[in-house]
């Protein structure tokens, strides 16, 4: 279940206000990736909705205190040597075109 930006932004600050200092990790998907997203069938099914992030430095302006210490796309991510070739290849793909490197990626910020 994904969380919409007014809830996401929320919990940031909850989180920062609570601890004093920590880091916060999690998966995000772009706007293109949110709109491929849309074309799932069990996106559908659900009728989710949510947004995505083209630039991880935008979550640094909706809470000041975090910042972007990793982004981390498919193919940088450990074990990628680990998936079945297919796989690999398909991650080879989308690294040539940044929007389609950049569907899916991990981001770490530290507050």
């Amino acid at each position: 279940m994904y969380l919409t930006e007014k809830d996401v932004k929320a919990l940031l600050h909850r989180l920062t206000d609570h601890f004093s200092n920590g880091q916060i990790a999690f998966d995000a998907f772009n706007r293109l990736g949110m709109r491929l997203g849309k074309l799932s069938p069990i996106i559908k099914a659900t009728g989710a909705s949510f947004g995505g992030v083209d630039d991880p430095r935008e979550i640094e302006k909706w809470n000041p205190r975090l910042k972007l210490v990793t982004e981390l796309t498919p193919l940088e991510m450990p074990g990628i040597a680990k998936l079945p070739w297919k796989y690999r290849v398909l991650s080879l793909m989308l690294n040539l075109n940044r929007s389609l490197r950049r569907l899916n990626r991990l981001l770490r910020y530290q507050f």
